[in-house]
């Protein structure tokens, strides 16, 4: 089933915007303080849909009905919205195309609450997670894609596994996110894998692994003489494989190939991928491993509303946007937990809960910076003009 995903109200930041309809309006704003521009349920004891509210809302209410204090079922009877689906069978991709029309005829709806006859909930349908799992656009070797990703902004005051950033040997405080991640999902197989893999020292995100986990690891890097460095940094290492070679997913070896010529196994702990350009296609293309954890390079100049992949190339080097792993990442059943500033990190979507994060949206996780706030216009004498990062970031 197409949505089995989609369907599940306890996961995914959904329930913590599920409130009962004997809250009370304080009850509700205490939990608002913690997300911006952002829709809650209100639900009976009987799982009934009464309605949905926000913030905004209360803005046409009067101040005595406010400072009364009242119950959310009160609040829902003067100003809740009612936009629920209802479906005339219980089972929810038979109405597909339905519940894709009404999102495409109401831009400013993200998420669709599905009920049965009896207004039971039982899905909230998000609009960016929908349109991961069913469109697939057309791909070209010299165009990448380019489009808008459906995104709104939740802010949240708990950083996430985002306080827990340090480097050890990583760039980015990866290391010590790795390091609490594992903490909450456990270590199970022990084997890392990272690529470009460099020196295997450098900015590497899986030595501290090694090194001070006992992890086993393979480093596959393209340039010979890194290739050769690795070698000898590991060299004292029996657990540890550098293999030299590009991975690639046409004409290049593919990362499924490298995998079990080197015995990596079936569902290693943690896959980490940067190599500067099309690693979006590469994870796309591992089809016989599935590594618990992904850690996967964007490119950071772009903002997280615009969905951008590397054209389906190994000779074009562009990168692709945060979005648009997130959208992969859902297709291949992963769920996002952190972002730092150049890398997407991933869990399989089965061992999330373990992770103990309330929102992971990529509006949550990733506060877009100076290099990716930049806005383009037009002017009425044909001149498009900037305001943002003043030069060119990459060279």
């Amino acid at each position: 089933m197409i949505l089995q995903r989609s369907n599940i109200l306890d996961k995914f930041g959904v329930s913590q915007r599920c409130l009962s309809d004997t809250d009370s309006l304080i009850d509700f704003l205490l939990l608002d303080i913690y997300y911006v521009n952002s829709v809650f349920y209100v639900l009976s004891d009987e799982n009934k849909y009464i309605g949905s509210i926000t913030k905004e809302m209360l803005r046409d209410t009067s101040v005595e009905f406010l400072f009364s204090n009242p119950t959310l079922k009160d609040v829902c009877n003067v100003m809740c919205a009612t936009n629920a689906y209802k479906l005339i069978s219980d089972d929810i991709e038979s109405h597909l195309s339905e519940i894709v029309k009404i999102f495409e005829s109401n831009p400013a709806i993200i998420e669709l609450p599905i009920v049965k006859d009896n207004n039971e909930l039982i899905a909230i349908i998000d609009k960016f997670k929908l349109s991961s799992l069913i469109l697939t656009p057309e791909r070209s070797p010299d165009k990448p894609i380019l489009d808008w990703a459906y995104t709104k902004r939740y802010i949240e005051s708990n950083m996430g596994l985002n306080q827990y950033s340090r480097n050890i040997w990583s760039q980015h405080g990866e290391d010590g996110i790795i390091e609490e991640l594992f903490s909450r999902i456990g270590m199970k197989e022990k084997f890392a894998v990272e690529f470009g893999g460099w020196d295997g020292v450098y900015l590497c995100n899986i030595r501290n692994l090694i090194v001070n986990h006992g992890y086993s690891g393979l480093f596959i890097e393209g340039d010979s003489a890194k290739a050769a460095e690795c070698k000898k940094n590991y060299s004292s290492y029996d657990n540890v494989i550098c293999a030299e070679g590009f991975v690639g997913f046409i004409e290049q070896k593919k990362l499924d190939v490298y995998l079990s010529e080197n015995n990596v196994p079936k569902d290693f702990d943690l896959l980490s991928i940067d190599i500067d350009g099309y690693d979006y296609h590469v994870w796309e293309s591992l089809k016989e491993f599935n590594p618990r954890v992904v850690i996967i390079e964007y490119n950071i100049t772009i903002p997280n509303d615009v969905f951008f992949v590397n054209p389906c190339s190994e000779g074009i080097l562009q990168g692709s946007s945060a979005s648009a792993l997130v959208a992969l990442g859902y297709k291949k059943d992963y769920e996002l937990v952190a972002v730092t500033l150049s890398n997407c990190i991933f869990v399989k979507a089965e061992e999330y809960e373990k992770v103990g994060i309330s929102e992971n949206r990529l509006e949550t996780l990733r506060n877009e910076n100076y290099l990716s706030d930049g806005v383009y216009f037009q002017t009425y004498d044909k001149q498009l003009l900037k305001k943002g990062y003043p030069r060119f970031f990459w060279g």
